[in-house]
């Protein structure tokens, strides 16, 4: 695996779970949660760095402008041509849709390139407990869900 796409093969890893991509999907379109940022959690935990509130933030702040200039439009539009019955179009767009967060994944990775290994043991919870305090949803039950898929990976 190349060290430029490790975040990005991670998190299609997580995506191809049927069970991870409803819950991401549930909590993005209902709560405002962005995935990238919760595969980047996962990754970082797997690599035994810790996130913590400012870690969380700075990363939110680097990739906010680009995910509501870029990725959400992008959704959007593939999401009203496809209710349009425009479905190339909408398959071309997924496309662009998909190389503006594998983008996101990139930023995320290399943000967080030089930060140490921290400590083994359950960086998981950790990480993702951090990342739903950011988000506002420690107790949401679709949240739980996920994090037990995660886990379970």
């Amino acid at each position: 695996m190349g060290q430029e796409s490790q975040l990005w093969d991670y998190g299609c890893s997580l995506w191809e779970n049927t069970h991870i991509r409803d819950s991401f999907l549930k909590l993005q379109d209902e709560d405002g949660i962005n995935p990238l940022l919760v595969m980047a959690a996962s990754w970082l935990a797997s690599r035994q760095i810790k996130l913590n509130s400012v870690r969380i933030a700075e990363l939110s702040n680097r990739i906010s402008p680009w995910n509501d200039q870029v990725v959400k439009p992008l959704r959007n539009a593939r999401r009203f041509a496809r209710v349009q019955g425009q479905h190339k179009l909408a398959d071309d767009i997924a496309q662009a849709e998909l190389d503006a967060e594998k983008k996101v994944l990139q930023w995320l990775q290399d943000a967080t390139s030089s930060w140490k290994k921290t400590e083994a043991g359950a960086l998981l919870e950790k990480n993702l407990a951090i990342t739903a305090e950011f988000y506002d949803l420690p107790h949401h039950p679709t949240w739980s869900e996920l994090e037990q898929w995660i886990s379970q990976c």
